[in-house]
């Protein structure tokens, strides 16, 4: 049989036509796993006879709207005007199409639960043409179909009004979906259909996205992210990951994204930024009224991250008045805490010196509870609406699970204001979301530092070049300019000192075992030693070409274990994984034994296994400064 292609066509009520489907929305969905009702497009086909085209199986002719109100319900009925509103394949082509076939594009990958159909309902003793075996196929590339199961409708009526039939066709992964008519009423002959409905929810794999008028959702492998426009006309957003079979709900609380008596930013209109196989984009936006402004939020996912990236821009005509810490950043589920968390941090032991709460650490947080884990990461690089005289960076925000009692938090709390104003212009929040599925839960602190680093390492990619080395002719790297940086300050009794039976302890989790001797450092260089075992402070900061970065006050020293390598030497503290820079791995690691982190929950690391990309998140770990 010959196979022709006809583009999609548009369905009429509640629709929102993209990359050649209709999609209108259901009435019973809810925000993880949305039921979806999909008018597909045509792929190919086998003939058709006179205005009796398969196009008129996607486009609504011939249907009625019943009580809900939307067109290709279970409700809509058919009329019995043939032409222009049925498909009939050709009985006049040699041989005559009597084994007729149409394939349908449901315009994504989705988990298809429904077919729905209107049998065909010519008039007049006609309705024996109609499909009485019907052999339903699925696919997810147009190319290799699987038999689903073969259907069997009951014979239209021939009178206007007539029902949909829909049938059970469960199946995941689906984006084709191929119907293959076996025979009719009447024996081997011609035949066709009516109208051709879908039901289906949001599949799993790849980046995907689903949009109508009353809800947007992106996913990838592991996460999806929905907004649910409501009775108000606001959207709300929810999460949910993906546990193996379905889709598991996690962030449910439906907050606003930024929230404060300045903020509470709830969008009311959204349009698709970008929408291919690699990347999906969409752009919601709204007003706020008191002060009078307007926002807009962009949400992305792409193919080859785990991550789903948020940008958060507010538009203020003339400056805003804080009368509170706010903004507060980020998503909230319904649980009035969570088993296990990591926040940004710790807290300066030295901020009435420095002034700086947080000092430089790394600005992200992770939770895990009730088998899902979750991180965010905020990018502070465009966040220059930060300063002295409102919301001051580093000293009045923190990275952490916060909560109201019965709702707990993840992203960025305000703990006080510096000032009170926020400038004109352009307020821009860039954050990103990692959230996985998680059965068994981290043993150990370092055990969601080792998370963080894997899901936002990508995120500080190799750029800076290099200056020229015009003091000696060695190399000049991240490896070598924090060898020498670390060697300048291993001076014994001036930037360092040794302290015994420090009763330090980890919790809830040990991030290794606790020590008995630990390396402290003074809050300034000292010339004896009594002041660098007694003036300590937990924090020191190294400044590296071009960027500054904190150790958290950690001189790494090499302890020798009898059990391992004995080799001695100073630990050259590496930048290179927070830099994202690789090197050539050694075939002896220049510290193979153990060393310890001092500071202020100092710990022991005995390490013997010749790992050199352990040993470098080990180092990285300490020197992001994560750790509470």
């Amino acid at each position: 049989m010959r196979k022709h292609s006809i583009p999609g066509q548009g369905v009429l009520t509640m629709v929102l036509a993209t990359m050649g489907i209709s999609m209108v929305a259901s009435m019973r969905h809810n925000s993880a796993q949305a039921q979806l009702l999909i008018a597909p497009s045509i792929v190919s086909f086998t003939s058709y006879f006179g205005t009796r085209s398969p196009v008129n199986l996607v486009n609504g002719s011939g249907l009625t709207l019943g009580p809900s109100g939307i067109l290709g319900d279970s409700d809509s009925t058919h009329g019995s005007d043939v032409d222009g509103t049925m498909w009939y394949s050709n009985p006049y082509i040699a041989p005559p199409d009597t084994s007729p076939i149409v394939t349908f594009d449901l315009g994504g990958v989705y988990d298809l639960q429904t077919t729905r159909l209107w049998q065909y309902n010519q008039p007049g003793g006609f309705t024996v043409y109609g499909a009485k075996n019907i052999e339903v196929s699925i696919s997810a590339d147009n190319t290799n179909f699987t038999v689903l199961s073969t259907i069997t409708p009951a014979r239209a009526g021939g009178t206007n009004g007539e029902p949909a039939q829909d049938f059970t066709t469960a199946a995941t992964g689906v984006q084709y979906v191929r119907l293959h008519i076996l025979d009719t009423f009447g024996g081997v002959q011609p035949s066709g259909l009516s109208e051709v409905r879908f039901v289906a929810s949001p599949g799993h794999g790849g980046v995907t996205l689903f949009t109508n008028a009353s809800t947007v959702q992106l996913a990838n492998d592991l996460q999806k992210v929905s907004f649910d426009k409501s009775s108000d006309g606001k959207f709300h957003i929810t999460t949910s990951v993906w546990d193996g079979s379905s889709w598991r709900s996690f962030f449910d609380g439906a907050h606003p994204l930024m929230e404060g008596s300045k903020f509470n930013l709830e969008p009311t209109t959204y349009s698709v930024l970008t929408n291919t196989t690699t990347k999906k984009s969409v752009r919601f936006q709204g007003s706020h009224t008191s002060p009078t402004y307007s926002f807009d939020i962009e949400v992305e996912v792409q193919s080859g991250t785990d991550l789903v990236k948020f940008q958060i821009a507010s538009h203020f005509p003339s400056a805003v008045s804080l009368p509170s810490p706010q903004p507060t950043v980020g998503l909230w589920m319904n649980r009035p805490s969570a088993q296990l968390v990591m926040h940004q941090g710790p807290p300066s032991a030295t901020r009435g010196a420095f002034a700086v709460d947080f000092n430089f650490g790394f600005p992200a947080a992770y939770l895990w509870d009730q088998n899902q884990e979750a991180a965010i990461f905020f990018d502070m690089t465009p966040a220059t609406w930060m300063a002295g005289n409102g919301v001051r960076r580093f000293f009045d925000v923190q990275i952490k699970t916060f909560g109201n009692g019965t709702q707990t938090g993840l992203g960025m709390y305000p703990y006080h204001l510096s000032g009170n104003t926020l400038r004109s212009g352009e307020m821009l929040v860039n954050f990103y979301l990692y959230a996985s599925w998680r059965p068994q839960g981290p043993a150990r602190l370092s055990d969601m530092l080792d998370k963080m680093l894997e899901v936002f390492q990508p995120l500080h990619p190799w750029t800076p070049t290099f200056p020229t080395n015009f003091l000696d002719a060695s190399e000049v790297s991240w490896r070598t300019t924090a060898e020498r940086t670390i060697t300048d300050l291993m001076l014994q009794n001036v930037t360092y000192g040794h302290r015994t039976n420090e009763p330090y302890t980890d919790s809830p989790l040990p991030l290794v075992s606790l020590p008995t001797e630990m390396i402290v450092h003074p809050s300034f260089v000292v010339s004896n030693s009594a002041a660098a075992l007694n003036q300590w402070i937990f924090r020191q900061s190294i400044i590296i070409w071009p960027l500054r970065f904190s150790t958290r006050g950690c001189t790494i020293r090499p302890r020798p274990n009898t059990s391992c390598s004995s080799r001695r030497t100073h630990c050259p503290v590496s930048m290179i994984q927070i830099l994202g820079k690789s090197q050539a791995a050694p075939s002896n690691p220049p510290m193979s034994s153990g060393w310890r982190f001092p500071g202020r929950r100092s710990s022991f690391i005995r390490k013997c296994s010749p790992s050199w990309t352990r040993w470098q998140r080990r180092i990285s770990t300490r020197l992001l400064g994560v750790a509470s």
